[in-house]
């Protein structure tokens, strides 16, 4: 991966699940996809064992390898780990407070419509399945007739049906020797 942009070295240090700057990482071995280790831990307690990002399966919680390679490469870049945490979420909590009125717009034009609407919605009955009633059970003569015609229905031998093998006569078979002759000619040109 090419660092040569803050934008790309900051994706790649930055955990998918908390986005925030990875903490304690935790490399998955089977897609090498890292993130924090509490992060990785909640997500495999809560969620199926796959990598929150490619959905990889992830056998067992052992196969997150602790990567302190990677930590250091971090350390190494951005110094204090929790320094840059509480300035990052000292950002986004200046985020917040600058932006609440927007949010609350969004809020007050849904309770409007919610209001203007009442009233008028359509009720639809909901629709319930029939259950298919099990037939009654067979006497146990019905049900040895029965063995007895699935038996024969195996080992019947199958017709071919017409459009499966592209025409309505069956295939010729190379090792059929063909329609036996029953005339008296016919039978003596076959011997001599």
């Amino acid at each position: 991966m090419d660092f040569g942009s803050e934008a790309a070295l900051r994706e790649a240090t930055t955990c998918t699940i908390c986005l925030s700057t990875i903490q304690n990482t935790r490399a998955v071995k089977e897609c090498l996809h890292r993130f924090c280790r509490e992060c990785i831990e909640v997500a495999m307690r809560q969620n199926r064992p796959e990598c929150p990002l490619c959905k990889t399966r992830i056998p067992s919680r052992r196969s997150c390898k602790e990567d302190k390679a990677f930590d250091a490469l971090l350390e190494s870049i951005y110094g204090d780990l929790d320094q840059l945490r509480a300035a990052e979420r000292k950002k986004s909590e200046e985020w917040w407070s600058k932006n609440k009125g927007s949010f609350k717009h969004i809020g007050e034009s849904f309770l409007k419509q919610k209001e203007a609407t009442r009233g008028r919605r359509a009720t639809v009955p909901k629709r319930t399945k029939k259950r298919r009633e099990a037939p009654p059970p067979l006497s146990p003569q019905d049900a040895k007739a029965a063995r007895a015609a699935r038996a024969a229905r195996r080992l019947a031998p199958r017709k071919p049906s017409p459009g499966r093998s592209g025409g309505t006569s069956p295939t010729k078979n190379p090792k059929d020797p063909g329609p036996i002759a029953t005339t008296a000619e016919g039978a003596g040109a076959d011997l001599y």
